[in-house]
């Protein structure tokens, strides 16, 4: 953790508690923090936030309040997460209401950020701010969940992105032809590959150096240059971006095949055991 976020996490914690007071029980961090794959300046601080109960609308007007604070006072380091009591940790959009989250510089009840990601990452690799050990909270994330969430979620969301994205003159397609879209989508699709792969969750940056290791050698220069973007480190690979867009493209229709074979040799050789 740098010195920089660990400024911003004290200010923010000290706000949380003279907000909530006892009602506060935990403050968890997972996302890049917890992977180590944090970036001062660049990378999100995802957030989980435990509450003694629901939170009415006076906490959560309270809550705005901190928000809007914290970004003017931090405006490059992005805060987003949820607050959840102990009973809804673990649980899936489905089996809970909307909760209350921060998210694109708003406080809303919504389920953005509860999947079975977040709580996998919580409970395996989530960092402890405040309050009871990440490890010691009382809910499940099984491996077989985490799974089923990212098989799911390539053969839905990615092959629905990957799709819009193939056509050059749609948002997805000129959004395609940028350096952020590159490094989300090369990175994005790689961390699935990677859960797949090892049953595990990894940051985006280390999702890309696991795939050089394991695709063919004709997805590589699309990878260093997803990598060099990320870290601010290495030689750019591209001139043209439309040729980037292109391999890009090429890049994420391979590792959504991958992807849904491997889920399903997984459940086979689940199925023989």
């Amino acid at each position: 953790m740098t010195d920089r976020l660990g400024i911003i996490l004290d200010d923010f914690i000290n706000r949380l508690r003279e907000l909530l007071n006892d009602g506060l029980l935990g403050v968890y961090l997972t996302g890049s923090i917890a992977l180590g794959g944090y970036y001062d300046d660049k990378s999100d601080v995802d957030f989980t936030v435990v509450t003694e109960k629901t939170l009415d609308e006076k906490k959560i007007n309270g809550l705005s309040t901190i928000h809007s604070e914290m970004l003017r006072k931090y405006p490059k380091s992005i805060l987003e997460g949820h607050y959840i009591t102990n009973a809804e940790l673990g649980r899936t959009p489905d089996e809970i209401s909307p909760v209350v989250t921060y998210n694109g510089g708003r406080v809303t009840r919504s389920i953005f950020g509860i999947n079975m990601i977040t709580w996998f990452t919580l409970k395996k690799h989530g960092v402890t701010a405040f309050g009871l050990a990440a490890i010691d909270l009382v809910f499940d994330a099984p491996t077989d969940k985490l799974l089923a969430y990212v098989s799911d979620n390539v053969k839905t969301y990615w092959t629905s992105w990957l799709k819009q994205t193939k056509k050059l003159f749609s948002i997805k397609g000129l959004y395609a032809l940028t350096s952020a879209a590159i490094e989300w989508g090369v990175s994005g699709i790689s961390r699935m590959y990677y859960t797949l792969s090892e049953s595990d969750v990894i940051s985006k940056d280390k999702s890309i150096e696991y795939a050089l290791t394991l695709t063919p050698q004709k997805y590589h220069r699309i990878l260093q240059d997803a990598l060099a973007i990320r870290t601010g480190n290495g030689k750019r690979q591209y001139i043209s971006p439309f040729k980037r867009r292109s391999d890009m493209i090429d890049y994420i229709g391979y590792l959504v095949d991958e992807c849904n074979k491997l889920y399903v040799e997984n459940n086979q050789k689940g199925n023989k055991e």
